[in-house]
């Protein structure tokens, strides 16, 4: 009995904290989001076969999964010499092994 009482009290426990913090999230409407946004211009815009730069969403993958483009995000504090060898020669960094 007190097992079953102590996995209600655990279970109300977890339904208040993921409502109080993530149920918002889930209902949200991020459609307007500007990374959601230019994903959708991207996915438009560039070939199925192109890849994609994207600067200053830190490591974010938001654009290149609803665009469904490959692609590369690059953090605003990445070495310069690093970010010169991207734009210099970026096919490397867009290889598959296909």
């Amino acid at each position: 009995m007190v097992a079953l009482v102590l996995l209600a009290a655990i279970s109300a426990g977890q339904l208040v904290f993921f409502h109080s913090r993530y149920a918002s999230l889930i209902q949200a409407d991020f459609t307007k989001d500007d990374a959601y946004q230019i994903a959708l211009q991207a996915k438009r815009e560039v070939s199925p076969d192109k890849g994609l730069l994207v600067l200053g969403k830190d490591w974010s993958s938001i654009v290149h999964y609803y665009s469904e483009r490959k692609g590369l995000s690059i953090m605003v504090f990445v070495p310069k010499s690093l970010m010169q060898r991207v734009f210099d020669e970026p096919k490397p960094f867009f290889a598959t092994d296909q």
